[in-house]
């Protein structure tokens, strides 16, 4: 079952593990480093069995 990111705005979108990379890199991370952030954060979503999660949520787990 894929997992489900509500934006701020209401809408949902699907989990796009891409989109936390390109938000590590924008923020001055480095490639490799910026693919385990991503990798991390799935598998917490997935291990938790987390099918819906909501921007804010993502982003406090990315900052972690």
């Amino acid at each position: 079952m894929p997992i489900v990111v509500v934006k701020r705005d209401g809408r949902e979108e699907e989990f796009a593990s891409e989109k936390i990379v390109v938000s590590c890199l924008k923020s001055g991370a480095t490639l490799e480093v910026a693919r385990k952030i991503a990798e991390i954060i799935e598998g917490r979503l997935l291990e938790r069995g987390i099918n819906r999660v909501t921007a804010k949520e993502l982003t406090c787990m990315i900052l972690e």
